[in-house]
């Protein structure tokens, strides 16, 4: 695969979650396999809505302090049309390049560090098909999602700015086999009801008591990428707002100067900015 020039990266924070199934019974099995297959599946192309993804490069490294880390490259195929003068005519032919997109995932922590191509490879499209490569070659790693880990400090901050909240919307999924007793109970009464996620709305004109634990819950939970949250209110001027976990401004970001593509030399770089974003496990707030 031709290497790429040094440049800019454009990074997001997300977090990985799967879901446990007959294959997997606790959390550490869970990423073994995805860890595995990550590094099985190098080179394997899938077809995802008319677009060809492929791994590339995807390797174990551990850590400056010690921690196994999983760096690559998922690529895009791009097709083109290419005008080109054949005697006296002009001929149209099709032509293809790959477009990759870095990443790192944390086996630790679940975190990853995922590069955003503007125009070519967004977060949505790079978490889509990430998980779809995975679990149709390897069934075993159990369902995944990857979402985005919001900005807690920043999300309060709006909140607070809030005169009142009047709806707060949640969608939480099934936590990451956490231990905490309320997590435990919200994903059983999740997969009690055989759902993959639950939805939650409340509402008073008069405004929400954003103070309390249901509403703190929420939040902490979306934000920490285990759903989503919407949050409608009006400042002190009576102008409505809407807050959500995934608004551009809410979502973790990074940019690193010239890096270059060779994922065992962008692993240091890519893990010391991972651990500097900050983050919350749910309930720690």
């Amino acid at each position: 695969m031709p290497g790429e020039a040094i440049r800019r990266m454009n990074l997001l924070v997300a977090k990985l979650n799967c879901d446990m199934n007959l294959f997997v019974s606790d959390v550490k099995k869970a990423i073994a396999n995805i860890r595995d297959a990550l590094i099985d599946l190098n080179g394997v192309m899938v077809g995802i809505k008319g677009r060809d993804w492929v791994f590339a490069e995807n390797q174990l490294i551990i850590s400056d302090v010690g921690v196994e880390v999983v760096v690559g490259r998922l690529g895009r195929r791009r097709r083109q049309s290419m005008v080109d003068l054949q005697g006296d005519k002009f001929v149209t032919e099709k032509a293809s390049a790959w477009v990759y997109a870095n990443y790192l995932l944390d086996l630790e922590t679940e975190r990853m560090l995922i590069e955003e191509r503007s125009g070519y490879i967004s977060f949505r499209a790079f978490a889509r098909a990430w998980a779809e490569i995975l679990m149709r070659n390897r069934p075993e790693v159990g369902h995944i999602y990857i979402g985005p880990i919001a900005n807690l400090d920043n999300v309060w901050k709006q909140i607070k700015a809030l005169k009142k909240v009047t709806q707060a919307r949640f969608i939480v999924r099934p936590p990451n086999f956490n231990q905490e007793p309320e997590w435990m109970a919200l994903a059983e009464e999740i997969k009690e009801i055989n759902a993959k996620e639950g939805r939650h709305e409340y509402t008073n004109s008069e405004g929400l008591n954003v103070e309390s634990s249901v509403f703190k819950r929420g939040i902490a939970i979306a934000s920490a990428s285990y759903g989503d949250f919407s949050i409608t209110g009006s400042d002190a001027q009576g102008v409505k707002h809407k807050i959500t976990s995934t608004s551009p401004e809410n979502i973790q970001r990074i940019a690193l100067e010239n890096i270059g593509d060779d994922p065992a030399v962008f692993a240091a770089d890519f893990y010391k900015a991972l651990r500097r974003m900050s983050y919350h496990e749910p309930g720690t707030r």
